[in-house]
C-alpha cells in the first residue's frame, strides 16, 4: 500500500516538475524512493532471514573498537577511522571461513566526489580572493608596504581553514583517487586467521591502504557462533563526507531490526545523535534501540574521580542517564520514543573497549602505546583495583560481557522482534507519508490562497511604496544585524575561553599529581688514614688504614609519563570538541534571536502593509542559514618528546614535566589566539554580509516570481489546483 502511494506521488512529482517544491518535506519525513522502499520491505519480510543489528553513531565514536571487542575478541581487525574519509561501511555475517567481499565506489559516486572536488577549489579561490582583497585594503589604508605573494599565500591558507570539513575530506579523497594509478582492484578476500584477514583488510579500510580511496563497503564473514542468525552492520557515521556512503548508511537503517547507538561519554547525546534517534524510531519504525556511552574510561579521572572505582562508574552512568532523560523529556517526539521507556528502566550502558583490549592482552602485556597509557592511568588513580585483581576489574569496566548478554537476549527474541519490525515499519512509513502529504497539501493551499487573494495592482503598489522606504529598512536591518554580531563576538569569545580554562586547570592538576619525589639510599665503603705514630710499624701491621661504611642518599624527581601524556591528549581532544560543539550551540541560539529581531525591525520600519511577511520570513532564514562555521583542529599536535610512558626519573623526569607544562601553556596561548581568530573569522564573514541588501534582493526575486504567477494567474491557479487534487487522491 505505502509503495503504491509513493509511486503515485513520484508520477505527480515528475509530471509537474516538483522535485524542488517539496524537497525539504521529503527529507523531514524520510520519504524514500518507491523502489528502495519496496526492496526494504522485501528484505524485512523475508522468511528465515538474519536479525540485523546496526551499530551507528558519529565518526570516531568508537564503533569499530566496540565491534573488535564483541566479535573479534579484542583484536583490532576493523581499523579505527582516523577521519570520516577512512570510515568504510562494514557488514559482519556468519560464514564457514574467513572471507570478505568488497564494494567499490561506482562511477557515479566518483563523479559526485569530482563535483565536490571542483566545488572546493572554486570556493577556496573565491574565499582567498575575498580575504586577499580585505587584507591588502587594510594594509593600504594604514600605508603599510606588503609582499603581494606572501599576502596571497596567507589568504589561501586562511581560506582553506574556512572550508567545511566534509568538503575538504571529499577533496582529499578525490585527490587520492585522481593521483592513483591503480586499475584492477580485487573485490574478494580469503584468509586463514584473524591476523591474515586484518592484514588484507588494511589495504581497503586502513588510513594508508592502497585501495582505501575506492572502498565503499566491506562484507566480512567469520566462523563465530555469536554471528549465527544475525548480521551486524558497522556504519561509517551520519556525518560522512561521501554523500553516497552516508545515503547508504541511512538506507541500511531501514533494514535494521535492532540499533546500538554509540555516543562518546565526553560529549554524550549530541544534536546529531538525537536527530538519529528521532529518524530511527519515528521514521524508520525501529523499536529496539539501545544507548551506549563509549570511552567511559576517559571520564574516570578529573572531576568524576572517586576513591571507589565502582562508585565512580556508577556516578558517571547515572549522570549520563539523568542528562539524557531530561533531554528526552524536553522534546515531544523523543518523549514518545520507545527508547525513552527503555532508558528510564535500564539507563545508559557505559563501555570501554580499550579496557577489554587490555584485559585480553593482560597476561602477555603486549599493549600498544594507548593501552599502556590507559593502564598506567588506571593503576595510578585506582591502585586498589588495578594493582591486584586487575583483570577482573578491567573486564567489569569494559562492560563487554553486558553488551554480549544484551545481544544474546535480543537474539532469543528474534522472531518477535522481526514480526514487530514488519508491523511497525510499514505503519511508520505510511504515517510519515500521510504527514508529508498533509504538509504538501497545506503548502499548496496557502499558495492558492495567496494567488487568489493577491491583487496584482496592490502588490505593485507595495513594491513602489517599498522602494521609498527600502533604504531606511535596509539601514535598520543592517544596524540590528551589526549590534547582534558585536554581541555574539563578545559573548562567544568569553564563554569559550571560560569553559576551556577548566580543562587547562585539570591538565595542570594531572601533571602536578603525576610528579613525586623519591629518595634512594645506599651503603658506601670508604678508607681512612689514621695518620701519625710509628707509620712504618702501622704499614707493616696493616693498622694505618681502616675501611668504614657510611649511608649515602639522593633525592630526585619522578614523573609518571603515561598519566601526563593521557591528560595532554585528553586536553587536546576536549579543546577541539568544546570549540566545535559550543560554537555550534552559540550560533544556533544566535540564529533564532537574529531571525526574531530582523523580522521585528523590518515590520516596524516598513510596515506590514508594505511587506509580504511569509516571503520575508523565508528569505531571512535562507540568508542566515547560508553562514558556515570555520573548522579548527589540534589533531596530532602533541610533540614526540611528550609521547612517553612508564616512570621517568631525575633529569629526564624534570625535562619531561617542564615540556608538559610548556605544552599546556603554549596550547593555552594558541587556543586563546585560535578562538580569537575563529570568532574573528566568523564575525568577518557575518560583517561582510550586507544583510539588508541580501534580504531585499531575495525578497524582490520572490515578489517578481509572485508577480509572474499573477500575470498568468488563471493558468497558475489551475496548475496548482490540479496538483492539489491529484495529491489529495493518493
Amino acid at each position: 500500500m505505502i509503495v503504491e502511494k509513493i509511486k503515485n506521488y513520484e508520477e505527480i512529482e515528475k509530471k509537474y516538475d516538483l522535485v524542488d517544491e517539496f524537497k525539504d518535506l521529503k527529507e523531514e519525513y524520510a520519504i524514500t524512493k518507491s523502489n528502495e522502499l519496496q526492496k526494504a520491505l522485501k528484505e524485512i519480510n523475508e522468511k528465515e532471514r538474519n536479525l540485523k543489528v546496526g551499530v551507528v553513531g558519529r565518526v570516531k565514536a568508537g564503533k569499530s573498537s566496540l565491534l573488535n571487542s564483541l566479535v573479534f575478541d579484542g583484536k583490532s581487525i576493523l581499523p579505527k577511522a582516523a577521519t570520516p574519509m577512512t570510515a568504510a561501511l562494514s557488514v559482519l555475517e556468519y560464514g564457514d571461513k574467513f572471507e570478505a567481499e568488497i564494494e567499490l565506489f561506482s562511477n557515479e559516486d566518483i563523479e559526485n566526489l569530482k563535483e565536490r572536488y571542483f566545488e572546493y577549489e572554486r570556493r577556496v579561490k573565491q574565499k582567498a580572493d575575498e580575504i586577499f582583497k580585505d587584507l591588502s585594503e587594510r594594509k593600504k589604508r594604514k600605508n603599510k608596504p606588503f609582499d603581494e605573494k606572501e599576502l596571497k599565500e596567507k589568504a589561501l591558507k586562511n581560506a582553506k581553514k574556512e572550508m567545511p570539513s566534509d568538503l575538504a575530506s571529499a577533496y582529499e579523497q578525490y585527490e587520492m583517487i585522481k593521483s592513483s594509478n591503480i586499475k584492477d582492484i580485487p573485490t574478494k578476500i580469503e584468509a586463514k586467521s584473524y591476523e591474515e584477514l586484518k592484514g588484507k583488510l588494511e589495504d581497503y579500510v586502513g588510513a594508508n591502504g592502497k585501495y582505501m580511496p575506492f572502498t565503499k563497503a566491506v562484507k566480512i564473514k567469520i566462523n563465530d557462533e555469536m554471528l549465527k542468525d544475525m548480521a551486524i552492520i558497522d556504519t561509517p557515521g551520519v556525518n560522512d563526507p561521501i554523500v553516497s556512503r552516508e545515503e547508504r548508511t541511512r538506507e541500511l537503517l531501514k533494514h535494521c531490526d535492532v540499533i546500538l547507538i554509540l555516543s562518546p561519554s565526553g560529549q554524550f547525546m549530541s544534536e546529531e545523535d538525537l536527530s538519529l534517534i528521532d529518524r530511527i524510531t519515528s521514521k524508520e519504525g525501529v523499536r529496539e534501540v539501545y544507548l551506549i556511552a563509549s570511552q567511559i574510561d576517559n571520564q574516570l579521572f578529573g572531576s568524576e574521580k572517586r576513591d571507589d572505582l565502582y562508585e565512580a562508574i556508577d556516578n558517571i552512568t547515572k549522570n549520563l542517564t539523568s542528562h539524557t532523560i531530561k533531554v528526552f523529556e524536553s522534546d515531544e517526539f523523543l518523549r514518545m520514543s520507545p527508547v525513552f521507556e527503555y532508558l528510564k528502566k535500564n539507563g545508559v550502558i557505559g563501555s570501554s573497549s580499550v579496557a577489554y583490549s587490555i584485559y585480553k592482552k593482560f597476561d602477555s602485556k603486549d599493549f600498544d602505546s594507548n593501552e599502556k597509557i590507559v593502564f598506567d592511568n588506571l593503576q595510578f588513580h585506582y591502585p586498589a583495583y588495578f594493582k591486584e585483581n586487575a583483570k577482573e576489574n578491567l573486564l567489569k569496566l569494559s562492560q563487554i560481557p553486558r553488551i554480549k548478554e544484551l545481544i544474546s537476549e535480543v537474539k532469543t527474541r528474534k522472531e518477535d522482534i522481526i514480526n514487530e519490525r514488519i508491523k511497525n515499519f510499514e505503519k511508520e512509513k505510511l504515517e510519515k507519508f500521510e504527514e508529508f502529504k498533509q504538509r504538501a497539501i497545506n503548502r499548496l493551499q496557502n499558495k492558492l490562497t495567496q494567488l487568489k487573494n493577491s491583487d496584482i495592482e496592490k502588490i505593485r503598489k507595495r513594491k513602489e511604496n517599498l522602494l521609498t522606504i527600502k533604504q531606511k529598512a535596509t539601514l535598520a536591518a543592517n544596524e540590528t544585524f551589526k549590534d547582534l554580531v558585536e554581541e555574539l563576538e563578545l559573548n562567544m569569545k568569553n564563554a569559550l575561553i571560560n569553559e576551556l580554562n577548566k580543562y587547562f586547570s585539570q591538565a595542570n592538576r594531572e601533571i602536578r599529581e603525576s610528579e613525586d619525589i623519591e629518595t634512594s639510599t645506599w651503603e658506601e665503603e670508604y678508607t681512612i688514614d689514621k695518620g701519625s705514630g710509628f707509620l712504618w710499624w702501622r704499614d707493616i701491621t696493616g693498622t694505618r688504614y681502616e675501611t668504614r661504611t657510611r649511608t649515602r642518599s639522593e633525592t630526585y624527581t619522578i614523573a609518571r609519563a603515561g598519566i601526563v601524556r593521557s591528560a595532554l591528549e585528553e586536553l587536546t581532544d576536549n579543546v577541539e570538541n568544546v570549540i566545535s560543539l559550543r560554537a555550534k550551540e552559540f550560533i544556533n541560539n544566535w540564529k533564532k534571536q537574529i531571525f526574531k529581531d530582523l523580522i521585528g525591525v523590518l515590520r516596524d520600519t516598513a510596515g506590514d502593509e508594505n511587506l509580504e511577511v511569509p516571503i520575508l520570513s523565508s528569505v531571512i532564514r535562507r540568508v542566515i542559514n547560508s553562514v558556515e562555521l570555520p573548522d579548527i583542529t589540534y589533531s596530532n599536535s602533541l610533540p614526540s618528546s611528550l609521547r612517553k610512558s612508564g616512570t621517568l626519573k631525575g633529569r629526564e623526569a624534570e625535562r619531561f614535566l617542564d615540556n608538559a607544562r610548556d605544552y599546556v601553556s603554549t596550547l593555552k596561548s594558541r587556543v586563546k589566539g585560535d578562538i580569537n581568530s575563529y570568532v574573528s573569522s566568523l564575525i568577518l564573514k557575518l560583517q561582510n554580509i550586507d544583510v539588508g541588501k541580501e534580504i531585499f534582493k531575495s525578497y524582490d526575486k520572490e515578489i517578481e516570481k509572485l508577480e509572474e504567477e499573477l500575470n498568468n494567474r488563471e493558468l497558475t491557479i489551475k496548475r496548482y489546483e490540479r496538483i492539489l487534487n491529484e495529491i489529495k487522491e493518493i
